[in-house]
């Protein structure tokens, strides 16, 4: 039997963390989307937005769409850090967006490159004209 090759960071919390996020990822309700526009109303204006989670009635089934058109999107790089963003708002759902966007940095700087390469491949490489 084939033993996996499991990336770590070096950091046990990183590497714990992004189990999880794997986990998720890897999940056969999970739908990663990447369209060519996402905006938000907020108070009566609207605003680019680089991606959203659409939580399901069940737990485990979400959709997340990624903004492929956003300057910081453009790079898979950029994609991959969203992808985490939306990634840990599903992992972490109690958590407000101010904390998830100080958390988003800290771990995608932390990350080794294969666990890094690993989030970018689970973004699509081709959009999909929903929303």
């Amino acid at each position: 039997m084939k033993r996996r090759r499991k990336i770590s960071s070096g950091d046990p919390l990183v590497d714990w963390l992004f189990v999880r996020i794997a986990q998720i990822l890897n999940r056969k309700g999970t739908n990663i989307t990447l369209v060519r526009s996402l905006t938000e109303t907020n108070c009566g204006r609207r605003r680019t937005i680089y991606g959203v989670v659409e939580y399901g009635e069940d737990p485990y089934k979400n959709d997340i769409l990624i903004n492929g058109t956003h300057a910081m999107n453009r790079r898979p790089e950029g994609r991959g850090i969203t992808l985490l963003h939306e990634a840990i708002h599903i992992l972490m759902r109690t958590v407000q967006e101010p904390r998830v966007l100080n958390l988003e940095p800290l771990l995608w700087e932390r990350l080794s490159p294969a666990q890094r390469r690993f989030i970018i491949f689970y973004v699509p490489r081709h959009f999909t004209d929903q929303r």
